[in-house]
């Protein structure tokens, strides 16, 4: 069985119960046919094409100087199922910096399975795991600073897989990583600090989300 949704006498969208397929009709005039439950316009057509309007894609946090021994960011949504974790020009001493994911409950500081590796410089190449957070690899000292991004995912339920691509910058070392956690409930919070407790003396960090 099929449905039609009409507004006076215009058909603005379709249903097939067979298929549970809903599609909307677009017509040949400016029309908006998408409003959110404020009422502002977030899809609509003209000449047959389609634009998203008052719509964010990707969103974007406040970026935060790297100070302190941790910076926290909140306020990420629950449905968020991609996040970013940007990190610029940070120094950090002689310690691997590390990266926990939380939840409404809190920080999740343990059950992490991560493995990092570096290499550059005279061909020097090594690894770094934790089971504390996402960890970086290829320390360096004060004067080190680190570029790159953590990509988490949402795979299934509460699992998250992270990856990691970075570098240091005054030296030729380049870094990537990957691993994953189960963290008993929805991403809401990341914390990054340094796995020896050290503190952040230059650069900045920014989450973004989808």
């Amino acid at each position: 069985m099929s449905g039609t949704l009409k507004i006076g006498g215009k058909t603005l969208a379709t249903h097939d119960t067979n298929t549970n397929v809903a599609k909307i009709q677009l017509g040949s005039t400016s029309d908006v046919v998408l409003t959110d439950s404020a009422g502002n316009d977030v899809l609509s057509e003209s000449g047959g094409v389609v634009s998203l309007e008052n719509t964010k894609i990707v969103n974007v946090g406040t970026s935060t100087a790297a100070s302190g021994t941790s910076v926290t960011f909140t306020g990420i949504p629950s449905t968020a199922r991609i996040v970013y974790v940007v990190f610029e020009d940070v120094s950090k001493g002689a310690e691997n910096m590390l990266l926990q994911l939380g939840t409404s409950s809190g920080v999740v500081t343990s059950g992490y399975s991560f493995r990092t590796a570096y290499a550059g410089g005279s061909n020097v190449a090594s690894s770094t795991s934790s089971s504390s957070g996402f960890v970086t690899a290829g320390a360096g000292g004060d004067t080190t600073y680190i570029s790159g991004t953590f990509s988490i995912y949402n795979i299934r339920d509460y699992v998250y897989v992270g990856t990691l691509t970075g570098g240091r910058l005054e030296a030729a070392y380049g870094f990537s990583g990957g691993g994953d956690v189960d963290l008993g409930g929805q991403l809401t919070q990341v914390k990054l600090s340094n796995t020896s407790g050290g503190s952040f003396d230059n650069g900045y960090f920014n989450v973004m989300w989808v």
